[in-house]
């Protein structure tokens, strides 16, 4: 008889387990892996084709890598406010949303938003590796109201809105914002002299070693070391990845306009 009370006593207690389990498996199933860019056709024809078949209309639509499958954006961030709701984590979403308030390198509430998404369907706020994880949860904000800091990061987006719409080098002043965050590396940036055309002069340099044909392809590992190495940065593998996590997909980056060869930063391996 007492043999039986402990076996049903080890059933009860692994019944007790058993939602801790399945919830960590929701969330894990949305897992933000990494996003993807595809056409889809809308149904609506708006011409013909040469051979005389219906053209239809096709329009760029943003997904997300799960263990799902690939689900549209606004499906996946429905999805993971869905599973929000149901396990009643509102208030760590608002911790998460405070904390991407403060990652320089986030430029728009939407990127935010989505970046905190990941974030929570991760749960990497309970993984002490995480780079964020003593900033997190004593609330600081990484920027604070440090003068260097703030002096670094106005000079580089200063010189990036002088760049408006260059996606190449919107990646790599991500980069040198986030590093931003660390007062040391601020004051690199500060520097007279450093720039983040500068930078992009590094990259471009490393780069025209590998030429060919008057192309070449430089991973981002080698790119980021450039722009390490430019500012005197330590090499910081847990902020390269988040800054790649947050733009995902490959990326381009030009060299200078009076070269015509043609640089290409693939992210590819490092999503």
């Amino acid at each position: 008889m007492k043999g039986k009370n402990c076996f049903f006593l080890f059933l009860f207690l692994g019944d007790q387990e058993s939602p801790e389990l399945a919830m960590r498996a929701e969330f894990a199933q949305l897992r933000q892996h990494y996003l993807v860019g595809r056409s889809k056709q809308t149904g609506r024809v708006i011409g013909t084709t040469r051979s005389g078949y219906p053209k239809y209309e096709s329009v760029y639509c943003e997904g997300v890598l799960t263990d799902l499958g690939v689900l549209d954006s606004e499906d996946w961030e429905h999805r993971s406010r869905a599973l929000i709701e149901k396990y009643r984590e509102w208030d760590m979403y608002r911790r998460l949303l405070e904390y991407t308030g403060s990652c320089a390198w986030l430029r728009r509430d939407k990127e935010r938003e989505r970046y905190a998404l990941g974030l929570h369907m991760s749960r990497i706020f309970e993984n002490p590796e995480w780079v964020g994880y003593e900033e997190f949860h004593a609330q600081k904000n990484g920027l604070g109201d440090d003068l260097v800091i703030e002096k670094a990061i106005e000079k580089i987006n200063a010189e990036m809105q002088r760049n408006a719409g260059n996606i190449h080098m919107d990646v790599v002043s991500r980069y040198i914002i986030a590093r931003c965050a660390d007062e040391t590396a601020a004051t690199m940036v500060a520097e007279d002299g450093k720039s983040l055309g500068g930078a992009m002069d590094a990259i471009w340099e490393v780069a025209k070693e590998g030429m060919v044909n008057k192309k070449a392809v430089l991973g981002a590992d080698p790119a980021f070391d450039a722009v390490d190495g430019y500012f005197g940065f330590n090499r910081a593998d847990d902020i390269r990845y988040a800054v790649l996590a947050a733009v995902s997909g490959d990326v381009p980056v030009t060299p200078p306009a009076h070269s015509s060869a043609r640089v290409v930063l693939d992210l590819a391996d490092f999503l």
